[in-house]
C-alpha cells in the first residue's frame, strides 16, 4: 500500500477555527 500526501493550501488566521495558529499549521486527520 502506497502512501499519499495531500497538500491544501489555505492563508489567512484561524479564527472561524477559534485558534490563534494560521491555517496552515494546523493538522489534518493526525
Amino acid at each position: 500500500m502506497e502512501d499519499i500526501a495531500i497538500i491544501i493550501m489555505a492563508a489567512g488566521k484561524g479564527k472561524r477555527m477559534k485558534s490563534n495558529l494560521p491555517k496552515t499549521l494546523h493538522k489534518l486527520c493526525g
